[in-house]
């Protein structure tokens, strides 16, 4: 008989095997999921300069009384403030992610939260289409920190009846710094107004705020050009068109 190799008295079979297996696998998919929920899943892993007040609590336990506005996240900005315009560079004030869950573009709304010691932060903002969201910025710009308690104090939303694109009346194209408003109708118009947002990511605008572009004496079946000196072609989005009377 040929040699055969000593074991020790315990047995093991195949289904042992296999059950280690599985498990092993299971606990790599939930991990591999955990990762994908806390990164790249997460409402806030894309927006640069944002930091969470609290990770594991993005919205602070915080529900708006206007429903059909949602607080998605409630954080710290450091970067450009964008708000008033200036693109100053500022750091650590408070920053909100909202989400228009309306049926029709928020023309305006108001969300104010108390910070504690800190004080209140203000945040407006106007032109948020439905099913979009808006990282907004302190009004107050007042410095904060992580680990910060955020509560709601007040908010107020109010949804555009009309939204004026006049698309039959006029085509809109942009450049770097710059608006070109073709006039299709055989009309001249002493002032035309374009108002446009700017973007972070696909469904996320960056501010409150919404830029306007003055139009002036545009000829029946011609071209005006107008500054937008906060229009960039390849993040910025025309909200609204409209004719001022």
């Amino acid at each position: 008989m040929g040699d055969r190799k000593k074991t020790s008295g315990k047995k093991y079979n195949a289904r042992t095997y296999i059950g280690w297996g599985a498990t092993a696998a299971a606990i790599i998919v939930l991990i591999v999921a955990a990762v994908f929920l806390l990164g790249k899943g997460s409402p806030v892993a894309d927006l640069e300069g944002f930091t969470p007040l609290d990770e594991e609590n993005l919205t602070q336990g915080i529900t708006l009384e206007s429903k059909e506005l949602t607080l998605d996240a409630v954080g710290i900005y450091t970067g450009k403030y964008v708000e008033d315009g200036s693109d100053a560079d500022i750091e650590n004030i408070p920053a909100i992610l909202v989400t228009n869950h309306g049926t029709s573009m928020i023309e305006t709304a108001e969300i104010q939260l108390h910070l504690g010691e800190k004080g209140i932060a203000l945040f407006e903002m106007t032109d948020i289409p439905a099913g979009k969201s808006a990282l907004v910025l302190d009004q107050n710009k007042l410095q904060c920190v992580e680990g910060v308690t955020a509560e709601y104090w007040t908010d107020f939303v109010k949804f555009a009846e009309d939204v004026w694109i006049e698309k039959e009346k006029f085509d809109i194209t942009g450049t770097q710094g710059a608006l070109t408003l073709k006039n299709k109708t055989d009309e001249e118009y002493g002032f035309v107004y374009a108002f446009y947002k700017n973007k972070l990511t696909k469904d996320i605008y960056f501010g409150g705020i919404t830029y306007r572009a003055t139009f002036e004496q545009v000829p029946a079946q011609g071209e005006e050009e107008a500054d937008a000196l906060h229009y960039e072609p390849e993040t910025s989005e025309v909200m609204q068109i409209k004719i001022v009377e």
